[in-house]
């Protein structure tokens, strides 16, 4: 590829990146609406996932990836209908009890569960750069919460936020054994539709889903969560990756939770106060530096591989 080629494809590259990053940073805001207008958690879950899957498995008809083995597909259904139903059921629990902005802030912290469960399970070397990184965001994370009115507080909520990232550490860690062996698509096809299977089993156990409470808005941010939070930056950033590599996929992503942080102040009136503020600029520049060229032991260990970024970090909607 020529020169010139190869850098207006590079950009291109960045721009679906960061499209990524604005759409998936748009789930906090979009859930606050969707509870204004008469959703309960359970039905945003079951409404978003449902459509979503819908939308993507068109995606997938249209694109013929190879199929995986049967087994391999009723696991990714699986890990979508326990796992990532769960963390997504903890993530939007959190938003419904605090700040969006606080919530995003929390679960911003979840690469360091990543890393330290990664080095520790064997999977990644461990480096001064890194622990020196999982210090700062730990206590950027100390001075978010810190800074926070205390009144602003949920003990629920809290409970709900930290539950999420945990879960969703463990969701990227169990997602990660699938992208060898899954289309990016099609794994985010798979996953999302066990996630959708497992909320509606959930709601109609539980008898929690309640589309009558819903309002016009409700209605309609429930469908931009699901296009708009889910479609659209899953697809952008799977477009995105081969065209600017893992490395500065990883980097950019992070662009999510300052879009996050700041619609939540431009369209809900939330702040973070000065010390909020100097701990949100720590977590970022830690998930920066965690992102940075990491390196993945190799089978035998004898050789380490910079590691991508799991195909399923598209879900994550930020989770959710």
């Amino acid at each position: 590829m020529a020169p010139a080629a190869q850098h207006r494809d590079h950009s291109v590259g960045v721009a679906l990146t960061l499209v990524s990053a604005v759409t998936f940073g748009a789930s906090g805001v979009l859930a606050k609406v969707a509870y204004a207008g008469g959703a309960g958690v359970v039905t945003l879950l079951t409404g978003r996932f449902l459509l979503a899957a819908l939308l993507l498995w068109a995606l997938v008809a249209w694109r013929r990836p190879s199929l995986p083995p049967l087994r391999v597909a009723l696991a990714a259904l699986l890990l979508g209908a326990v796992a990532y139903a769960g963390e997504a059921s903890l993530y939007f629990s959190a938003l419904a009890r605090l700040d969006a902005s606080l919530v995003a802030m929390l679960l911003a912290t979840y690469p360091v569960l990543v890393v330290a469960a990664a080095v520790a399970l064997g999977r990644e070397r461990p480096d001064r750069r890194r622990a020196i990184a999982l210090a700062v965001a730990i206590a950027g994370a100390a001075l978010v919460l810190g800074g926070a009115q205390i009144g602003a507080l949920s003990g629920p909520g809290l409970m709900f936020a930290g539950s999420a990232t945990v879960a969703y550490a463990t969701y990227v860690l169990l997602a990660d054994r699938f992208v060898a062996r899954v289309d990016g698509l099609l794994l985010a096809a798979l996953v999302t539709t066990g996630a959708g299977i497992g909320t509606l089993s959930f709601g109609a156990v539980t008898g929690s889903i309640d589309t009558a409470a819903l309002q016009t808005g409700g209605w309609l941010a429930v469908v931009l969560l699901a296009v708009v939070c889910t479609v659209v930056p899953i697809s952008s950033f799977l477009l995105a990756l081969p065209r600017v590599g893992p490395g500065t996929a990883s980097i950019l992503s992070t662009f999510e939770t300052v879009v996050g942080v700041g619609l939540a102040a431009l369209l809900l009136g939330e702040s973070l106060g000065a010390l909020q503020a100097a701990g949100a600029a720590l977590v970022v520049g830690a998930v920066i530096a965690l992102q940075v060229a990491p390196t993945r032991v190799a089978a035998d260990d004898a050789a380490a591989v910079p590691a991508a970024p799991s195909a399923a970090r598209a879900l994550a909607e930020q989770p959710a």
